[in-house]
């Protein structure tokens, strides 16, 4: 110990710790014999030198871990099999949105090409077929009148809640004008004809606002949402397969009036999703906080919002983001009405 302190005790010596006194010193006060350091060899050595010597360089501060994964797979995130996916279906909120899906796909071609070839059938000219056809704008304008179905409750049937009252409003209007078209039909003149397929269209289009509204503010993550837009396509794809193809042959059996009057039927499957769903909490959150679409700010919030927000988060890129989305689709728009009456012709 007396030599301990007086190496201390050297200018520039360095101080020592009691785990120094018990490596260099024997129990008796005797220094130890230096031990010879030797040559570090390949393999087990050479590891145990790296690893003592970055043991010897952390900090102290530095805490290691407590605990380790007993396996990477504990590292990993769970991956979605397919039998998790099909499970997921039997839940109420996607059961839901895949009966919302069917229900807006339903009435589609109902109105545009489906109709067509119940026209040609009965030998309407091609130019009023075309005419007629007009009706489908009712999609490509929807967002003129988005706004208000955003910010008002609907008619009647506020007290649902605004995602659902629009909904219901919206799929009764539909099954109202399918079951006109099987009542009515060409027979009785191309005029009324126009008038319910409008309807139907015009119907149509606001229910597509609604279900997207829902669809996006049901789901809690963006792992629902795209659970829920899978399903909102199965459901789709599902009732266009059934107005484009299986209803000809509904109508090859019985007939035209009973093949829409059968589409009006289904439209019940929809109605009872929209009784079923439950209105999503965030959106109350923000129609309270939203100002009246009357007033000035209301206004400009509802047409010019979201316009605004979204060319300032994607910029100069915006424009042709908007002419892919305007564009893209526009032949099939144009010869979709018309090829109907023509596969008929054939």
């Amino acid at each position: 110990l007396s030599d301990f302190k007086v190496e201390a005790a050297k200018p520039g010596a360095t101080t020592r710790t009691l785990a120094d006194l018990g490596r260099t010193y024997r129990s008796d006060g005797t220094r130890k014999p230096a031990r010879k350091e030797r040559e570090p060899k390949a393999g087990l050595d050479a590891c145990h030198l790296y690893f003592s010597t970055v043991q010897s360089n952390m900090r102290p501060s530095v805490s290691a871990p407590t605990h380790f994964p007993r396996s990477m797979a504990e590292t990993k995130i769970k991956k979605r099999t397919k039998r998790d996916v099909i499970r997921s279906l039997g839940q109420p909120k996607v059961a839901v949105m895949l009966m919302l899906g069917f229900s807006s796909g339903l009435p589609f071609f109902l109105s545009g090409n489906t109709l067509g070839y119940w026209l040609r059938d009965v030998g309407t000219t091609l130019q009023a077929i075309g005419f007629l056809s007009w009706v489908g704008l009712a999609y490509s304008l929807k967002f003129l009148w988005a706004p208000i179905i955003d910010r008002v409750d609907a008619p009647l049937l506020g007290r649902l809640g605004r995602r659902r009252g629009w909904m219901l409003l919206a799929q009764l209007l539909i099954a109202a004008g399918l079951f006109g078209l099987s009542v009515r039909g060409p027979s009785h003149g191309l005029a009324a004809v126009g008038v319910l397929a409008l309807v139907v269209a015009f119907a149509s289009s606001t229910q597509d606002i609604v279900v997207d509204a829902w669809r996006i503010e049901a789901a809690s993550d963006s792992d629902e949402l795209g659970l829920l837009s899978a399903a909102y396509q199965l459901g789709y794809r599902a009732a266009v397969l059934l107005t484009d193809a299986v209803i000809l042959i509904i109508a090859n059996h019985f007939s035209w009036p009973i093949s829409y009057m059968t589409m009006a039927v289904l439209m019940v499957i929809g109605i009872s999703a929209s009784l079923v769903a439950v209105e999503p909490a965030r959106a109350k959150a923000v129609f309270e906080s939203a100002s009246p679409l009357w007033s000035p700010r209301g206004l400009a919030d509802a047409i010019s919002g979201p316009f605004i927000e979204f060319f300032r988060a994607h910029g100069k890129t915006a424009f042709v983001m908007l002419a892919a989305i305007s564009l893209y689709r526009l032949p099939e728009y144009v010869v979709g009405p018309m090829a109907d009456p023509f596969y008929h012709a054939l």
